[in-house]
């Protein structure tokens, strides 16, 4: 914030010092975001200083908001007045099209323009992206967003250091993470740390890493598609029951600590694993890890062979304030400069499928290969609307809290019809 209300009093400054014989200022595009930790915060500076290059006195604002929950409703409030960002991030999927089918709307009253390929890219979209990512990006043959990369959320990292001083290996199955964590408690070391102030970190790991890998991913879509006949789906109170046990490996704070901090806890060896969606490479990175070294990143263990994706897309809402140069940083999104700027600090890889993956590092390029080969499954936040999804995280929190299945439990059952009224 503080670096958005620098940008625009120096905007101010500007205007209010010239004249019409002046040059025009370049305007100030404002993207609104979450963006705010280590390597969020470098990656964005990255593509930013590209856009400059391309349009020499661009000047593009960050208006980020600590965390994405706070980010959503002060959006949401922003389109709701009618005074939106010229862009702003948003998920694939369900995130983005709260957006499109507004409060349920048609998308003939979406927030958000339609976007086309030419306008954007010069060509259309389908050369470049990936049909997975471009059906998630869109609605009713329409692309609504730019995708600028692909995080895949059931990722497991591992500090390569612990692991190589007690001579472990990194699990592949639930029972060896289970084996390996009996081993790195009796040494004193936190086995799988984790974030969960913020309990979207517990959907992510009971639901997208170990739902999936007890269940198998044809279930994980089956039942958050609303095509499960109940919500009390046997297989997911077992589920339920097994992250309880999957807690006690977990650090005593768990509850009282963001992602990033859980991330710094591997990186400094204070625990030895992490599961996260692969942001946290680029905030391990920051730190000064070493992809490949000093940390990896493998599949959850039982998911290989599952790519759980989400991907950042930027849309271009409707009545954005400085249309033509938002759409300008658009196409800056979805140049390959832009995503070989991005990328490789983000952690992500590129949303793009004619990048050269030599560029990136030893990690990033067994991602792209999975990503092309594996079984694509989108994550929560893609799948299920807000109004499921809330709640729900609510009730996983309580149950971790409690050390009861039961909070979260009642949550599906009680919010589990959004996903029947949806079904695909």
């Amino acid at each position: 914030m503080q670096r958005l209300l620098a940008g625009l009093l120096a905007w101010a400054t500007l205007l209010g010092c010239s004249s019409a014989e002046d040059e025009p200022v370049a305007p100030v595009v404002e993207l609104f975001s979450w963006w705010t930790k280590p390597g969020e915060v470098e990656a964005l500076e990255a593509v930013l200083a590209v856009h400059e290059a391309r349009y020499p006195g661009a000047k593009v604002i960050n208006a980020a908001v600590k965390d994405s929950a706070t980010a959503r409703d002060r959006l949401r409030t922003r389109l709701e007045d009618r005074e939106p960002p010229d862009t702003f991030q948003a998920n694939v999927g369900q995130d983005l099209l709260r957006w499109v089918l507004y409060n349920g709307a048609d998308a003939a009253e979406s927030k958000l323009e339609p976007l086309s390929g030419k306008a954007v890219l010069g060509r259309d979209f389908s050369e470049v992206f990936p049909a997975p990512v471009l059906a998630a990006a869109g609605f009713g043959g329409d692309v609504y967003a730019v995708p600028v990369n692909i995080h895949r959320t059931n990722s497991l990292f591992y500090n390569e250091q612990v692991f190589a001083d007690l001579k472990l290996t990194p699990p592949t199955s639930l029972e060896e993470l289970y084996a390996v964590s009996e081993e790195l408690q009796a040494h004193d070391v936190v086995p799988i740390a984790v974030g969960a102030k913020g309990s979207w970190t517990l959907a992510l790991l009971f639901f997208e890493n170990l739902l999936i890998a007890k269940q198998g991913p044809d279930f994980y879509e089956k039942y958050f598609s609303g095509n499960a006949k109940s919500a009390a789906e046997p297989r997911v109170l077992d589920v339920l029951d097994e992250s309880l046990r999957l807690w006690r490996y977990t650090n005593p704070d768990a509850r009282q600590i963001e992602w990033d901090e859980a991330v710094a806890m591997v990186h400094d060896g204070r625990a030895a694993m992490t599961v996260m969606g692969d942001w946290a490479k680029g905030t391990l990175e920051q730190l000064g890890g070493i992809p490949g070294k000093t940390f990896g990143q493998i599949p959850f263990p039982g998911t290989a062979g599952v790519f759980v994706f989400t991907a950042d897309t930027f849309p271009l809402p409707r009545g954005a304030p400085r249309r033509k140069d938002a759409l300008e940083f658009l196409g800056t999104l979805a140049s390959l400069e832009g995503q070989n700027a991005f990328n490789p600090i983000k952690g992500s890889i590129p949303a793009r499928t004619d990048i050269e993956t030599a560029a990136y590092d030893v990690l990033a390029r067994a991602m792209i290969q999975d990503f092309r080969r594996d079984t694509l499954e989108l994550a929560l936040s893609g799948m299920a609307p807000a109004a499921f999804n809330d709640p729900v995280q609510i009730g996983l929190g309580d149950m971790v809290d409690q050390g009861d299945p039961e909070p979260a439990r009642f949550a599906l059952m009680n919010r589990y019809d959004i996903l029947q009224a949806m079904k695909r």
